[in-house]
């Protein structure tokens, strides 16, 4: 009796054992908009969490130019190749996917903003967006004696992360002073108003308050008035800012790859959240800091990831 049960379990065994060695590895595109050390450092990670739980993928990799012709070329690819997912790092390659390709699931980051990677609804990933709370948590931890929370913003999207950032400050005892401005000539007036009511200047992640051209008269307002100004990265705090927070990119091409394997393995990409860096770092200017006579704690100083 039990040689006749043992024979069909056996043969099922087999069976399923053959379908698992039968069953394709799944292909994977991987395109990139520019070869740089963190957009390389995102695609380590992703690989390597594939590499560490022995999950078998075919990696195709693409390297995106700035030539609409060149851009058309890979989409053509794309779709003869189908995939059954795209990795895309950085917003031109999320951008050239998310108009032309609406079928395959999309893993994205290297991008600002949540909202660039909702606007398509093949799309999830994580953004290289701090949250507010984690933004608060920091500012309180660096300057803890800070009180009132200067910040310049411009477009209708900052204006609905200015009334939760105003919220969440509020029941942390802080107040946010919010000038809005509609063009960069209005920067030094909207800076006046802050002078002697501001005791730190946030940097808000907004383009038109924020670039090249605008950097020179924020960091010498900073400077001249002794309002630390918090920037959007180490680039920032070498220029001036007193600290910036981090992003940890071979973390973040981690996060990317535990989103892909979900998908990978049968779960809708509507189920699987975008969501922001899990790591934080941060960088600090100590000349600065001696400039305005702001002491950081050695533990501070100690696990910074750059200080200038």
């Amino acid at each position: 009796m039990i040689r006749y049960f043992v024979l069909p379990v056996m043969c099922l065994m087999l069976l399923m054992a053959s379908f698992a060695q039968a069953r394709p590895v799944p292909q994977i595109a991987v395109l990139i908009s520019y070869d740089t050390k963190a957009t390389n450092k995102v695609l380590d990670g992703f690989r390597s969490h594939f590499d560490t739980h022995g999950i078998k993928a075919k990696f195709d990799l693409y390297q995106l130019k700035k030539s609409k012709d060149e851009a058309e070329k890979t989409v053509t690819k794309l779709l003869k190749l189908k995939p059954d997912l795209i990795l895309a790092i950085g917003s031109l390659a999320l951008n050239v996917i998310g108009k032309n390709i609406t079928e395959v699931p999309v893993i994205a980051s290297m991008v600002l903003s949540n909202e660039n990677l909702e606007k398509y609804k093949n799309v999830t990933g994580v953004s290289l967006a701090f949250s507010l709370k984690e933004q608060t948590t920091w500012l309180q931890k660096i300057l803890p004696e800070s009180r009132n929370i200067g910040v310049l913003y411009n477009s209708e999207k900052n204006r609905i992360q200015m009334n939760a950032a105003n919220k969440l400050l509020k029941g942390k005892g802080l107040t946010l002073l919010q000038e809005q401005i509609s063009n960069p000539t209005k920067i030094p007036q909207a800076l006046k108003q802050l002078e002697n009511k501001a005791d730190v200047l946030w940097g808000l992640n907004d383009a038109m308050v924020l670039n090249p051209k605008t950097a020179k008269n924020i960091l010498l307002f900073s400077f001249r008035n002794k309002i630390p100004f918090i920037g959007l990265s180490h680039a920032w705090v070498k220029a001036g800012a007193l600290y910036a927070l981090e992003r940890d990119y071979l973390d973040i091409g981690l996060q990317c790859a535990e989103q892909a394997t979900e998908i990978l393995s049968g779960k809708n990409i509507d189920k699987v959240r975008i969501s922001t860096p899990r790591k934080t770092l941060y960088s600090l200017n100590m000349k600065i800091a001696d400039r305005l006579k702001i002491v950081f704690s050695e533990e501070l100083i100690a696990n910074a990831e750059m200080t200038f």
